[in-house]
């Protein structure tokens, strides 16, 4: 499952487990179909903001640490503080539903698909390695652990030639963005550094997670898809 899968079966089985009101019933009906995925989001919303509320207003020691080192990110000199506060904001609010669907007993496994691994982007495009690589550890080190890893990889040239096609559909990550104009992408010179600079904050984070003693699969992206679902397949059952 996907989090927001995990998140349509939490929500379905809070309301199923206790008493409901009118408007509960009629959200637990929906739930069970296969309806808009941005209805189901805000259904879900409806259900399980106030639980996870509550979760985050108990102790949270795991999650606690992470949170305080991201408030260093906003002090860094950023010339669109906005931007940097929007990446940070993103990141403590998908780490807001994964508080709550790690305290729920479920014996699924689900994945959060996100760029956390390249922390949302925040030092980007003006990381600054010499810098900031220590401060990158710290974040690494201080994220809470997943139990695994799936890391994909990609040559650089290909990646480059990926995001613009990209770019034709209107999918353009935030990291990818031009500061000044949100709706383009950044010019080409600029967009090969930001991969760069990707690749080697990704690349100290699985260095840390597999020293902290996470499972990681690396997943060559230039191979063929299907052997690629083969091989995520074979990981993920591993965990059963």
């Amino acid at each position: 499952m996907t989090t927001e899968e995990a998140r349509i079966d939490c929500a379905r089985n809070h309301l199923i487990e206790n008493d409901r009101t009118v408007h509960q019933k009629i959200i637990e009906i929906f739930l069970k179909f296969n309806i808009n995925k941005w209805f189901q989001y805000h259904l879900c919303n409806d259900v399980l903001l106030p639980l996870e509320q509550n979760c985050l207003l108990k102790p949270n020691e795991s999650y606690q640490k992470f949170w305080t080192h991201l408030v260093k990110y906003y002090d860094l000199s950023e010339k669109m503080p906005q931007l940097g506060l929007k990446r940070i904001t993103g990141l403590f609010y998908l780490t807001y539903k994964l508080v709550y669907l790690d305290n729920y007993k479920s014996p699924r496994i689900f994945l959060s698909e996100n760029d956390s691994i390249s922390m949302g982007g925040l030092l980007l495009p003006y990381w600054n390695k010499s810098h900031n690589e220590q401060m990158i550890k710290e974040f690494y080190y201080h994220m809470p652990s997943p139990v695994g890893l799936i890391f994909c990889y990609l040559d650089h040239t290909e990646t480059l030639k990926r995001i613009r096609n990209r770019q034709n559909d209107g999918i353009i990550s935030f990291s990818h963005r031009n500061p000044v104009d949100n709706t383009l992408i950044v010019d080409n010179n600029q967009l090969s550094k930001i991969i760069q600079i990707q690749a080697e904050i990704a690349s100290i984070g699985v260095d840390i997670l597999r020293e902290r003693g996470v499972k990681v699969l690396e997943v060559n992206m230039e191979k063929s898809f299907q052997n690629n679902v083969v091989k995520i397949s074979e990981f993920l059952n591993s965990f059963q």
